[in-house]
């Protein structure tokens, strides 16, 4: 991929970060107008599942108005991160940048408050779950692939390996169960028996962890044990935001996220002096 066409394609994708951040907005105010109660109403019945805590509106509420940030936090990280790597066309960065837009698919999720309060049809929070679920495998997914590229993989069709990767994310959010009887506190249903997308994604993160950690053991770097540690950092952060609910969780997450993208954007701008 030339220069150009990864500025090209990076400043799409940070022009679709600003219509979520719009979008989030929009969403939000419309949000905050309904009434608590009527919240408790729609996800009342799942409180003993799923909301141990008991606070089922609040719990909700404080996620959407969490959740309403992350698209402004995907479009600002993404902005910087193409204005300081804007030439060079390294693949493990430009994936990186890609796994942080990849982030905006969470504020999708707000989408299922209006429609579960509203009682809308239940096949459009079917269909958000799926659109959020794309979204979160093809980033870990981005992030794995920026690991290979850092161990040292030499493949350049990089359009081809974005396209390859997103049609399986489809495929794998399109075909995988949704059960809408059961919500989640992180504002999305269940998807498949609950506990295959957390394998194949642990499964990711793990291959991706062991990658950088060759990478620093091959080429006896501390930089690269540094980067290993950031991308930890991020995805643990990326997972608490994920699957997170209430204040603790969430804010320990973007704490996290923003710590490792930080450094890892920090090291590798070192690496690359002359960008």
């Amino acid at each position: 991929m030339t220069i150009a066409a990864r500025n090209a394609a990076l400043r799409i994708g940070s022009f679709i970060c600003f219509l979520v951040v719009i979008g989030s907005a929009v969403v939000m105010s419309r949000i905050v107008t309904i009434p608590l109660d009527r919240v408790y109403e729609a996800v009342g019945p799942l409180e003993a599942r799923v909301f141990p805590s008991g606070d089922v509106a609040g719990s909700i509420l404080w996620t959407a108005w969490f959740l309403g940030f992350i698209p402004v936090f995907s479009f600002a990280a993404g902005l910087l991160f193409v204005r300081y790597f804007r030439k060079t066309t390294a693949p493990e960065i430009f994936f990186f940048i890609v796994f942080l837009m990849s982030l905006v698919f969470d504020s999708m999720k707000l989408l299922n408050v209006l429609l579960i309060a509203e009682n809308l049809p239940i096949e459009l929070q079917n269909l958000v779950t799926r659109v959020v679920t794309f979204g979160y495998v093809f980033g870990v997914a981005c992030l794995f692939l920026s690991s290979l590229y850092s161990a040292g993989i030499d493949y350049q069709k990089t359009e081809a390996i974005v396209g390859i990767t997103a049609l399986i994310s489809f495929a794998f959010a399109y075909t995988i169960p949704v059960n809408t009887l059961v919500f989640y506190p992180n504002l999305i249903h269940r998807v498949g028996d609950g506990s295959m997308i957390p394998i194949v994604v642990t499964f990711m993160y793990t291959v991706t962890f062991l990658n950088l950690v060759q990478s620093a053991i091959r080429s006896t770097s501390w930089s690269d044990v540094q980067l290993a540690c950031a991308v930890l950092l991020t995805a643990a952060g990326r997972e608490l935001i994920f699957r997170g609910a209430g204040p603790v969780g969430l804010s320990l997450g973007a704490i996290l996220l923003i710590a490792g993208a930080v450094w890892f954007g920090v090291k590798k701008y070192s690496a690359y002096l002359w960008v």
